[in-house]
């Protein structure tokens, strides 16, 4: 932005540039992956929706991107509100982007240590809970840590979540069907996040309603998880 003369229109339009990198580079190869798709699931035409470990999937897979999203857009606000420089905020949450990709890379093998996925969902959900509770309540030499914390604890709500889409799913027609399904509801509900979060900050003029409602999708977020981490998978007529 300083290069730029502080403009931020400019300055976000830069990461334009690897996402048409990424962008060219994946086209040729998503044509030929998509056409050689053919479908053929022991499921038939039925939906894969119809299953609860669906619907747990889809929730978990939602609200964890939802606290995601919503702490990405607001973190530095909220902690400026707290009379955190601007400098220090975007340096924490650049802090907590970075934590967020060695659980984000490392999730599913954390999740393979016990015999299900639910020790490893529900200790991901609490770091991000307790990182972000330092974050907006902690001492200033304890902001560090809540922003690692919280990084990790999103980093590995994902990729644990990815990995169960797998796990739970009969065959690769199920795995295709499946995690289509999540990312559909997932991200759909995790855009309302910021907005959600942005407008009862107007509502309020306060970030006191941060850490409760974070609590409370953290609780909702985490029960889906534990439900789905269990040994469970979509079969036939199952």
């Amino acid at each position: 932005a300083i290069a730029f003369g502080m403009s931020w229109s400019l300055s976000l339009s830069f990461w334009a540039i690897p996402a048409l990198i990424c962008a060219a580079i994946w086209l040729p190869v998503s044509k030929n992956a998509l056409w050689s798709i053919r479908p053929s699931s022991s499921l038939g035409a039925v939906s894969v929706f119809r299953y609860p470990v669906t619907i747990g999937l889809c929730i978990h897979m939602a609200l964890q991107s939802f606290l995601s999203h919503s702490t990405t857009a607001w973190l530095p606000t909220m902690l400026m509100a707290r009379g955190i420089n601007r400098a220090f905020a975007g340096l924490l949450l650049s802090t907590m982007l970075t934590a967020q990709l060695v659980t984000a890379l490392s999730g599913a093998w954390i999740a393979t240590i016990a015999r299900d996925q639910r020790i490893a969902v529900s200790t991901m959900y609490i770091l991000a809970l307790t990182g972000f509770m330092l974050c907006l309540y902690g001492k200033e030499s304890d902001l560090l840590v809540g922003a690692i914390l919280l990084g990790l604890g999103q980093g590995g709500t994902f990729s644990v979540g990815a990995f169960m889409i797998i796990l739970r799913s009969h065959d690769a027609d199920v795995a295709l069907r499946l995690n289509g399904m999540t990312q559909l509801v997932g991200y759909s509900v995790a855009s309302l996040g910021p907005w959600i979060f942005g407008m009862a900050r107007d509502a309020t003029s306060t970030w006191d309603f941060a850490l409760p409602l974070f609590t409370l999708i953290t609780c909702v977020g985490m029960a889906a998880g534990i439900y789905v981490g269990s040994n469970r998978s979509i079969k036939p007529f199952n």
